[in-house]
Order: structure tokens, then sequence, then C-alpha cells
């Protein structure tokens, strides 16, 4: 059977985090779909360890490195742009799962005009947003609407899912902690202003230092999660708490800002700035109170994320399929 090019997915190796298991999914979609995908591994330290453990389970096959060819894809994340030029003969993809940490290095420029700087970082990222053979996939519409504006046209939706750990019902009847999670790893000095307003009563855990399964467990126990660093794309964990069960809290920031990424309700996403938090403690009070009825209101963000995968499958199909 003709399985078509041959489709690498670039990932760095010995990392696990949430972008790298999207791509690690990805290639193990491909290979289900029975096209010939490989995981391609660049900054490789230890050449017989490359696969994260928990990546293990995918079992897909990988290279650590391969010959360009008009004959291949490759799908590059959008942090690792400097590889385009190194493949100039096949297709490339890239595979926008954030844009903050394409940006990001744009905030220590100073007070220059932002399309400018912009302009600047494409530049050297090696990103031609008007090259019609360079194909933009999306995982959100915070990215879509980026890449958009910066002038591309070849573009398609390409989401990412939870996986089924986090999929398996739950009893909602079940009792609660009065705990509120939150991520020290963005946001941390609003969410510090956040605790500092809030009682002294409310529990307040760090999901840090934890692994996916000690992270899984306290949002079953817990009833809030508040993020309100950036949201760079669509990220995992408010939908990982959302899925446990917890009510949701988010800032404006990135993809928070679009429903189509984060589809709460208004009243859930806040500024984060300081005239705001007093109803951001209000909120948590009144969500530790009523969470038997305030968790229902996400029932449609729940049954959104229900499908993420079968959208994702849909996706891959249309983009790839030969």
């Amino acid at each position: 059977m003709d399985k078509g090019c041959p489709i690498y997915v670039l990932c760095p190796a010995h990392v696990a985090t949430g972008g790298t298991e999207a791509a690690h999914a990805l290639c193990y979609e491909l290979v289900k779909l029975d096209i010939s995908a490989f995981m391609l591994y660049i900054n490789v330290k230890d050449p017989s360890a490359v696969v994260p453990e928990r990546f293990k389970r995918f079992g897909v096959p990988y290279v650590l490195s391969v010959e360009d060819s008009t004959n291949a894809k490759l799908v590059i994340p959008e942090t690792s742009t400097d590889f385009i030029p190194k493949f100039p003969l096949m297709k490339k993809y890239i595979w926008w799962l954030s844009v903050d940490n394409y940006i990001r290095p744009l905030r220590l420029c100073g007070p220059r005009d932002m399309i400018n700087l912009l302009r600047d970082r494409i530049f050297k990222r090696n990103v031609d947003f008007n090259d019609t053979l360079l194909v933009h996939l999306c995982q959100s519409q915070y990215a879509m609407d980026f890449v958009r504006r910066m002038g591309a046209t070849n573009v398609h939706y390409l989401m990412d899912y939870l996986g089924k750990e986090h999929l398996e019902p739950i009893d909602m009847s079940a009792p609660r902690e009065d705990v509120i999670l939150y991520n020290p790893a963005k946001g941390l000095a609003f969410t510090r202003r956040i605790i500092k307003a809030c009682p002294k009563s409310f529990r307040f855990v760090a999901l840090r230092s934890m692994s996916p399964a000690e992270v899984h467990s306290w949002c079953r126990r817990a009833k809030v999660y508040i993020d309100f660093g950036n949201h760079p794309g669509k990220d995992r964990f408010p939908r990982e708490a959302a899925m446990s069960g917890c009510i949701v809290i988010t800032s404006k920031r990135g993809a928070a800002a679009f429903h189509e990424d984060v589809p709460i309700g208004d009243c859930y996403k806040f500024e984060d700035v300081q005239r705001e938090i007093p109803k951001i403690v209000d909120l948590i009070s009144d969500s530790l109170a009523h969470y038997d009825s305030r968790h229902l209101e996400f029932e449609g963000y729940r049954a959104y994320i229900r499908e993420d995968h079968k959208r994702f499958m849909e996706q891959v199909k249309a983009i790839f399929k030969p």
C-alpha cells in the first residue's frame, strides 16, 4: 500500500511538555492512519534515551536525522522555525501550538513599534508569512488570528486533545475540598496579589513539582482553578481542570481572550489589573460556597473538550491523508 510521502514531526529530544506531547500524539495518529510518519528528534544529548518516559506509550518510530527531499514533509513547532532553511526541499508545516513562545523575546527589545518588532523577529526566525507553499497549522483561534494578521493565507486548524485519562467520567456529587489551584509557572505576580487579598482561610495549592497523576488527583479534589498568566495557545491546564470538575477562572490574555479557545462564561474571565482583584476574590468565594450549582455552568466547556479528539482526527485527515 502506498503510504504517500513520509512525514517527519520535528521535536526536541528528552523534553516532556504539553507541546511535545502534542507532537507525539500527532505522529501516533498519523501512523494509525497508515501514513509513514516519524518523530525527528533534535537537540539530542543521549541517543539511547531520546523518548521521555511518559511518551513511550505512543510507541511511534523516530529518527535522529533525515535527508532533505521533495518526497517528504516536515512539521515544525513554532519554537523551532530556525530549522526551515535547513530543509529547503521538503514541504513544510509550522504547527502554531503557541503564539507567545514565538514572540516573547520581543518584550526585551524596548518600546519600538510592535509591528516592526514582529517583522524583525519574523526575519530572524526565517518565517515568510507570504510564502504560499508554507502551511500554517493553528492549535487555537488566537494563533489563527495572529498568522492571518501577519499575512499568511495557507492556514488550517490543527488542534490538540487531552488523553483518555482526562475524559473518564467523574462523580460530580463526591465531596470536594475548599481548595483553589493555580499554575505558578505563569502569572505568578498577579496571582500572589489575589492570594494576598483573599481571606487567610482560603487554601491555595500550586501545581508545581508534581507528576501528571498528582496534578490530576488535585484537580479532582479542588473546587476552583485560576489561571492569570498568559495563554500562549489553547492551554491544557484549564481543560484538564474543567474535565476534573473544577470551576475555571482566567485572565483575558492571549488565547483566553477568544471564546473559541476558552469557551467559558464571560463572568469567569478578568483583566489582570488591580481594580479587578476584589471581583475575582468575590467570585472565588462564591464558587467555593456554591460549587454544586456553579460547576454546572461548565458542562458546555466539558462537552466541547470531549469532542477535541474527533475534531483533531478530522483535521489530520484533511491536511495529511494522501
